[in-house]
This record gives C-alpha cells, structure tokens and sequence, in this order.
C-alpha cells in the first residue's frame, strides 16, 4: 500500500516535471535589444506592427505643462514610428494627430494588411455615452490640400464598433486583426465571461461584425487570457494568459494554461479544421514569475518584441526584440505590396492581382485599391513549392514575379511595383523573373510557371501574334552572346507551341547584347540587361 501511494505520487507529479524540465530547456542567454530610435527616457509600451512591419504603432508616457499649470502631468500618447523599408530603423516617431490623442485614452491598435484600416481602443470617461474601453475604427482617407494642390492622406474620424462587439458595461480592447480583414481578435471582461477572455468577430461582404463569440478551448480557460496578437501566417495566435486561483488563493493550474507565475505568454496554431492546437508556453528565458503582457512578432517570424522594464533601457519601460525561437515561429509568409501602374507611371485603378500556388494550382485572386492602384497581399511559403503573383487587367499585357522560400531572407516582405500596359502593335514588353541555365537555354522550373502566364495571355487575346526576343549582357563575346540570345528565345518559342500556342503566332530572334536597357557596367544593370521581351507583331 505504501508503495503504490508512491507511485500515484510519482504518477501525479509527473506532468509537472514534465512541464518545468520543458519550460527551462532553453538555457541560453536572455540578451533583448531596444528597438533602435524608439527607446527614449519615458516609457514606451503596447507595440504593435503594420503587417508590413513599416509602421510601428506603440504608447509613449511623457510628462508635458500647459500653460499656467503649476506641475507637469503625465500624458499617455498614442505614437506612431514610421520606416522605409524592413532593413532600416525607425525613427523616434510622435504622437498622432486628431482623431487621435484628444483627451481621452487611446491605446491597442491594429492594423490592416493594406495600412488603410485602423483599430484602436478608445477609453472613455464614466460619464460618457460608453463608460469603458471600446474598440474603434478608422479608415486613411484621401482629401484635397487646396493649398498645394496636391491629395493628402489622413485618419478619418473614429467609429465605434457597435453593440456586437462593445458593450456599455464591459471592456473590450487588444484588439488584433486577421490579414483578410475578416477576424477581429480581442481581450474583453464583460457579462458571462469568466475573468478576461478573448474574443472573436467575423465580418461579412457587407462589412457588417457578428456577435462576438469567445475562442473555444483549449485557449480560453476559467483563468485569464489577453493580449491576442495573430500573425500575418493566418494560423498562429499568440496570447498572454494565467491560470484561475482555487479557494486557498493558489494558482490552479488544472483550470487553467501552466505557467511559471503571474501572466506567461503562450501560443496556439490554427488547423485546417478550425481548431485550435494545445496552447504551449513559451518558456524560460522569456517567461519568468512576473508578468509577461504581450507579444507581437516579426513579418519573417524570426524575431518578437516586447515592452519590459527589466532591462537596462534608456528609461522605464521600453521595447525590446529578441530571438523567437523556432518551434514557436509562424509559417513561413512573405507579404507581397506594391503599386500597379500603366505604361506612363500613372496608377491603374481597376486591374486584379492573383496569386497561384504552383502545387497545388490554387489562385487567389484580389483587386487593387481604386484609389491609389497599391495591392498587398500574403504569400505562404513552402519548401519545393513556387508561387507566382501576376496583374492582369483586359486589353492589358500581364506583369508576373515568381517567389520561392529563399525569398524569407527579404525579411517578410517584398515591395514589388508592377506594370500593366495597353496592347499596342510594335511595343515591347517585358516577361520578368524568365531564368535560363547558367550559358544554357534550359528553362528553369519556376520561369515555366511565368510562361504559363505568357500562354494564358495570348489564349486570352487569340488575335495577337508576339515576336520573342532574348537579350544578354557584354560579358564574353559577341557572337556566343548571339548564338545564347537565339537559341534562348527559340527556347521560348518552343515552350509556348508545346503548350497549344499555333506556330504561325510566333516568331523568335536573339539580339545578344546590342539592345542593353541598362549599363554593363555594374552587376545589376547587367542583370537587367539579361532579359526576354516579346514584341506584339499583329493582333
């Protein structure tokens, strides 16, 4: 009897070693780094990334004395940082204009794919018409600056987003949205929940929100979950949590996420079925007995980032990055933006983007944004799987890029303007991203999902008729450049008659190096000069 009485002992205290020997398995340094031009002498707090991680959206505590004031205050600012490109810092960055930081307390944001939607949570005084913290909305909005002349882009006024996801006596704020624009995330205390939870709402074609709902287990629990940030893979979520206490006022970790203390950060993946994984602690170093509150990560899902006064900053609290590690990293994405433009350099208002998973075949189609011509999308990356993205518009030559995992190492992100010009008889155009062996006119595997394109663009205009033109750079001598640029284009053209293209429609001709669009004198000029053209013959 004694030793089975040591044994259920053992039994019952082996799922908590279990987990305290997995939550300090990583015993590396725990080194963050401030966030280079963010981190000042006051407190910086609540990150949070633009998709395109170019905007850095955070809370800055400054002291600031109107005029007659005896004493300073102490203000909280809704601060945004902006850079220009993945690669660069960010600059210090200021506090947002009207609608934003006027009186009232303005935190949380969340942004959408396109930087053109904003959710914001808003706390208002006791006395007004909503007496908590609500979530709210805005949209960047175009006006004319009759002063210059010129259009000027700006937040427009803030809307509340009603009674299906705020409630007069509840909080709601945290607010995190999904890359499509359709899921809003959100911490809430309200009526029927158990402590702080998080909650979702789904948006319809008319751009109305359902009932918020709270994530089903096993995320939310009888303890508390917060601070939900869902990165831009569409399928990890990621969110801070603390289990309930039991009637000893000890922590009950049967009710509620195993933690080390206090409030731990935690992630949970979404499947296919639309059901959530287990969630798993992130574990030591990062977690530790006192509270950890939030954290956002990285477009390329390598690194995450967090508001800590632990550290030796450059004031109170300030944002720190760090290592994510790799067990609890996204799927790999890219997201693809640009702007879509005619032959002249003005926006095309009315074209589509697609993009094609060549596994699988599977597109995915969306329209740019009327009022500028810029697109943003997400690419999901895989290993031996290529994706090609393409803008189309009719009685337009198509523009395509492909883009495969080794295209992470661009951070997450890949600004990528593209070109859709009128079909005129006589005009060259250019078909990106066509590759060849090296000296060889072997077509590579991705530059035969391009030519794909190429044969839907001409079964879409049946009367055209192209010549394929190939070009090289200087290096080595002409008439091999000659012989390349032939057979190269010849290779082309026996591509497309593979793939039901009529001969008569198509001629071929290699011009070596004498048509250089770019210097020679530089790598990327010569780059640009190894190329494939077609020009339109007839139609």
């Amino acid at each position: 009897a004694e030793d089975q009485a040591r044994l259920d002992e053992v039994e019952r205290l082996m799922p908590e070693l279990a987990f305290y020997i997995d939550f300090f398995k990583d015993d590396r340094p725990f080194e963050p780094v401030p966030m280079a031009g963010i981190c000042t002498p006051a407190d910086e707090y609540l990150p949070m990334f633009s998709p395109d991680n170019e905007l850095l959206f955070f809370t800055r505590l400054s002291k600031q004395q109107a005029m007659g004031d005896r004493f300073a205050r102490e203000v909280e600012e809704l601060t945004e940082a902006r850079r220009t490109s993945v690669q660069q810092p960010f600059g210090k960055g200021g506090p947002l204009p009207p609608p934003f930081n006027t009186g009232d307390s303005y935190g949380g944001v969340t942004v959408s794919l396109n930087n053109k939607e904003l959710f914001v949570t808003v706390c208002k005084p006791v006395t007004a018409e909503y007496k908590n913290c609500d979530i709210y909305r805005t949209r960047y909005t175009t006006r004319m600056d009759f002063a210059t002349g010129k259009q000027v882009f700006e937040w427009g006024a803030l809307e509340n987003l009603g009674p299906n996801i705020n409630t007069d006596d509840g909080w709601e704020s945290q607010p995190s949205i999904s890359t499509d624009g359709r899921t809003l995330f959100f911490a809430t205390v309200r009526r029927g929940s158990k402590g702080t939870d998080i909650f979702t709402s789904k948006r319809d074609d008319s751009g109305e929100w359902s009932p918020a709902e709270p994530l089903p287990a096993p995320v939310n629990t009888t303890g508390d979950e917060k601070a939900p940030f869902m990165h831009s893979d569409s399928h990890t979520l990621y969110f801070a949590a603390r289990p309930p206490k039991d009637d000893r006022g000890n922590e009950d970790f049967s009710q509620g996420h195993r933690g080390i203390g206090g409030y731990d950060i935690f992630f949970s993946r979404l499947g296919a079925d639309g059901t959530w994984s287990q969630p798993k602690n992130l574990g030591s170093p990062f977690n530790t007995p006192q509270d950890e509150h939030g954290l956002i990560v990285s477009a390329d899902g390598r690194t995450a980032y967090f508001a800590s006064s632990r550290f030796k900053g450059a004031g109170g609290l300030d944002i720190y990055g760090f290592d994510l590690p790799k067990e609890a990293r996204p799927q790999d994405i890219l997201i693809v933006k640009g702007e879509v433009t005619d032959g002249t350099g003005k926006a095309v208002s009315d074209a589509t983007v697609s993009i094609t998973y060549m596994d699988t075949r599977k597109t995915e189609v969306l329209k740019v944004d009327p009022a500028d011509g810029k697109y943003a999308t997400v690419v999901r990356l895989k290993a031996g799987s290529d994706v090609i993205v393409s803008v189309k518009k009719p009685d337009h030559v198509f523009d395509s890029r492909s883009f495969s995992l080794e295209d992470t190492a661009r951070g997450g992100v890949a600004a990528v303007d593209m070109k859709v010009e009128k079909i005129e008889v006589g005009k060259s155009y250019r078909v990106n991203d066509i590759r060849f062996a090296t000296n060889s006119a072997e077509i590579t595997g991705a530059s035969r999902y391009i030519l794909d394109e190429l044969i839907g663009f001409l079964r879409e205009n049946p009367g055209v008729r192209i010549e394929v033109q190939g070009h090289t750079d200087n290096v080595g001598d002409l008439e091999s450049n000659m012989v390349l640029s032939r057979d190269r284009a010849g290779a082309v053209v026996a591509y497309l008659t593979g793939h039901g293209i009529a001969p008569g429609r198509l001629t071929s001709q290699g011009y070596g190096p004498t048509r250089p669009a770019a210097t020679n004198d530089t790598e990327a000029g010569r780059a640009e000069n190894r190329r494939t053209t077609f020009v339109i013959m007839g139609r």
